[in-house]
């Protein structure tokens, strides 16, 4: 039973930091194609915003911190179900989220992540099938 779970946890791992770089990048770029007209950056294409070294590193930091507190989450409340249908309803959440919150108002899609995460982690924990 501990080599199951601990299998679990190397698949949750796999899954949360791919899926919280993906989802970094996708926040960057909507950031990037919706800025203000009045911002400095107004005009970039997505190379000259990638090129920015601060871009890059606060991109990569914060995905992988983010990516082990979701991976984290996951392992507390998700180890005794799926982890294929539980993660693709979390990462679908979260990509929905970036994708409809992040044009309307940028700062409210970074504060209101974490709640849909937590909030998808607890509906696929509740909705997910038992597999211990």
């Amino acid at each position: 039973m501990v080599k199951v779970l601990l299998r679990k946890a190397a698949v949750y791992f796999v899954l949360c930091i791919p899926l919280s770089l993906i989802a970094g990048l996708l926040y960057v770029v909507l950031l990037a194609k919706f800025v203000p007209s009045d911002d400095l950056a107004y005009g970039q294409s997505l190379s000259q915003t990638f090129s920015d070294p601060f871009v890059l590193v606060i991109l990569l930091e914060g995905s992988l911190i983010l990516g082990f507190l979701a991976w984290l989450l996951a392992c507390v409340f998700l180890l005794r179900v799926a982890p294929l249908p539980s993660v693709g309803i979390v990462g679908g959440s979260v990509l929905v989220h970036i994708l409809l919150v992040t044009p309307l108002s940028p700062p409210w899609a970074f504060v209101t992540l974490p709640v849909t995460l937590f909030a998808a982690i607890l509906f696929a924990r509740h909705r997910g099938r038992r597999t211990l």
